[in-house]
């Protein structure tokens, strides 16, 4: 089994007409394994267009839990 989980999913446009995908708190479980296995995954996917061209970029973060 396969699962797939965010704590938020954000989308946004700015003025300039730049679009930001937000998934917060991302983790994948899969036969009762999870990851990551202690901590936080966020990851940011942006979309630029320019005349013809299109651009898409990405920023991922892990914090890791301290006990």
């Amino acid at each position: 089994m396969l699962k797939l989980g965010a704590a938020g999913i954000f989308l946004s446009q700015n003025t300039a007409g730049q679009f930001v995908l937000q998934l917060a708190s991302l983790g994948i479980t899969v036969l009762s394994k999870s990851f990551p296995p202690a901590g936080t995954t966020n990851l940011l996917l942006a979309g630029v267009a320019q005349g013809d061209q299109r651009y898409i970029g990405w920023f991922g973060a892990y914090v890791e839990q301290k006990s």
